[in-house]
């Protein structure tokens, strides 16, 4: 999580996955896309992957060989701005950019059964609730009350106490084209 939002460059620990010289033109891919908000995203050359992106991205591409730019979240913008944001970046996925959210709809850790992780049928009435809700709307098309997600549901602060790890499901709405099924 970073006070401001930034474009990563791509490694982490021992596992590096170049950017075939990609990192180095996106600002210009962003800008011929028309982007207002992704011009003035400033590009952080020195910070790795996040776990929330090298977790998935090291089994889909286990062999590094596909570059990785990461954009990372801004907490003190409102949920309203990440889905607008990637509206603009959407015109990337035409020149065959691959974008991949990766978070939690329910993260609440303090709440966490750590007892029960092995029983697959356990679940917190809150975060069923949850699920369900979060589950009908994203199937239903209906993005406006997961973006102002903190109005949806009375058990919407015990599944999102923080939203860094939410917003990225904004960004994957955001994309969302309703001509695909």
């Amino acid at each position: 999580m970073h006070e401001t939002q930034a474009i990563h460059k791509n490694h982490i620990r021992s596992c590096r996955y170049d950017d075939h010289g990609i990192f180095s033109k996106l600002p210009g891919r962003a800008r011929r896309t028309g982007c207002k908000n992704a011009t003035a995203v400033p590009f952080d050359h020195e910070w790795g992957l996040d776990h929330g992106t090298w977790t998935v991205i090291r089994h889909m591409y286990p062999e590094a060989n596909i570059p990785v730019l990461q954009l990372s979240i801004d907490y003190y913008k409102s949920p309203q701005y990440h889905y607008a944001l990637i509206q603009e970046l959407a015109e990337l996925r035409k020149k065959g950019v691959l974008i991949v959210g990766s978070g939690n709809m329910v993260h609440n850790l303090g709440m966490v059964a750590w007892d029960r992780l092995k029983d697959d049928s356990y679940g917190f009435d809150w975060t069923l609730e949850m699920n369900d809700l979060f589950k009908k709307h994203i199937s239903e098309g209906n993005h406006q009350p997961l973006i102002q997600y903190e109005g949806l549901h009375k058990s919407a602060k015990l599944a999102i106490p923080t939203p860094d790890h939410y917003y990225p499901l904004l960004y994957i709405l955001g994309l969302q084209d309703k001509m695909i099924p």
